[in-house]
């Protein structure tokens, strides 16, 4: 009788085998899950941080552009970044004030309105490291009886006063949007460092960005 030789490529895995991947498996999962969830965190607020930078850049032009003011606010109770045309205030005869009150019956081009605005997605908080304001600077009017700071680009293209938008993630990185100096109005992108206790631009003394 010819005997066949089973050919030992073909055999199945042993248990052992079968343990081994399992345990691979594990700690592939275990060490891949937390990164993978920590780039997507990382992305999603690099595309806040530019959209935000972008509605920035976007007031300034309009006002340059359309000659008027323009004004940029965070509706904390909308959670949106918003941006309108401050053609005058209370009545068409006031001058800017800030404040987004369109007058009813007015055509668009001669009273208030929208030029555009965004949502915060879930996770991403307009929020300051310890004591420090969410937004610092920037000029402050009272909208309904309720102070707020708002960014003011003027027809000339600076800005009305010097300020910063924070942002956080749930992680606790920090990141604000600076526009400065008044006269050129430049976007500063900055994260907070939470061994040195400052805000740093990425590079800016040797600092790199660590995410948390």
């Amino acid at each position: 009788m010819t005997r066949h030789r089973r050919n030992p490529s073909s055999r199945g895995f042993t248990a052992i085998e079968m343990l081994v991947v399992i345990a691979i498996l594990g700690i592939l999962l275990t060490t891949g899950i937390p990164l993978f969830t920590s780039i997507i965190q990382q992305t999603k607020m690099v595309g806040i941080i530019n959209n935000t930078g972008s509605m920035f850049r976007y007031a300034r032009s309009e006002a340059i552009k359309k000659n008027f003011q323009t004004v940029l606010r965070y509706d904390f109770n909308t959670r949106r970044v918003e941006v309108f045309a401050d053609l005058h205030g209370t009545a068409t005869t006031d001058p800017p004030d800030g404040i987004f009150n369109p007058v009813v019956g007015e055509p668009p081009t001669t009273t208030d309105y929208w030029l555009g605005s965004f949502g915060l997605p879930a996770g991403i908080e307009v929020e300051a490291p310890g004591t420090q304001d969410e937004i610092d600077g920037f000029t402050t009017v009272n909208n309904g009886g309720t102070n707020e700071q708002v960014a003011i680009f003027l027809p000339t293209g600076s800005i009305d006063v010097v300020g910063a938008l924070r942002l956080a993630d749930a992680r606790g990185n920090y990141f604000e949007i600076r526009i400065s100096p008044a006269a050129t109005a430049r976007i500063h992108v900055q994260k907070w460092d939470t061994t040195e206790l400052e805000w740093f631009e990425k590079g800016e003394d040797g600092h790199a960005w660590e995410w948390l």
